[in-house]
């Protein structure tokens, strides 16, 4: 093979590299009834999906995509939740997750003896999540390390992605990590903060949430 026709397959390798995923996403946005034209400027981007990473820029609006609260309703009640996904506002639904977007609290069930909580991870692999380690404090003291009792990776499927697509999501997740654990010991009252550790070998991926333990245990929460 002579050296110009290699330096030009290179060059039309390297090319395809990086036109290829650009008209992909093309495609996509042409696909989409709800995209602006295509011979205007994007938009600023004024919301996002919830779980989306968050943006240093301020004013963006958080928003709960319909399809996706669905099914989420639907792997809790299959998971063997008789409730409403946990809350952390009344009167509407608003999820329970950290400040980082990472840790969704679900459900949460039990009494004082000890309490089994539902989360749902966004954007960890799944190699990291299977040791995952989590835990509780309450007025600064530390309960029982929580257990986990199951972790299960569940395919997000292409109706949600193409939703999350159509809010501004450009890289929807792939797949959720479904965790159960359960804690030992729980308040029946008062301000408890869960902590969940997801560190990889070179990454610490701490994620904590604040909610409000009431008798029946699970109630709604601030997000921390």
């Amino acid at each position: 093979m002579k050296r110009e026709t290699r330096i030009n397959l290179l060059f039309i390798g390297v090319f395809l590299a990086i036109s290829v995923p650009g008209a992909v996403i093309l495609f996509r946005k042409k696909l989409d009834p709800n995209a602006a034209r295509m011979d205007q400027p994007d938009a600023v981007v004024a919301k996002l999906p919830y779980m989306a990473p968050p943006l240093s820029r301020p004013g963006v609006r958080w928003v709960v995509p319909p399809l996706t609260q669905d099914w989420l309703t639907t792997l809790n009640r299959e998971h063997g939740a008789n409730g409403p996904l946990l809350s952390s506002r009344a009167g509407t639904w608003a999820p329970v997750i950290s400040d980082d977007h990472v840790m969704q609290l679900i459900d949460l069930s039990g009494d004082s003896a000890g309490a089994r909580a539902s989360f749902v991870l966004w954007g960890i692999p799944p190699g990291r999540s299977s040791g995952a380690a989590f835990s509780a404090s309450t007025s600064g003291e530390a309960l029982d390390p929580g257990r986990v009792e199951s972790v299960e990776t569940i395919a997000v499927p292409e109706p949600l992605k193409r939703e999350l697509m159509g809010m501004n999501e450009v890289k929807p997740p792939a797949q959720i990590v479904w965790v159960r654990v359960i804690f030992p010991k729980w308040p029946r009252s008062g301000i408890v903060t869960i902590s969940g550790d997801f560190s990889g070998p070179s990454d610490q991926h701490p994620s904590t949430i604040t909610i409000e333990s009431n008798a029946a245990v699970g109630a709604a929460g601030t997000q921390g």
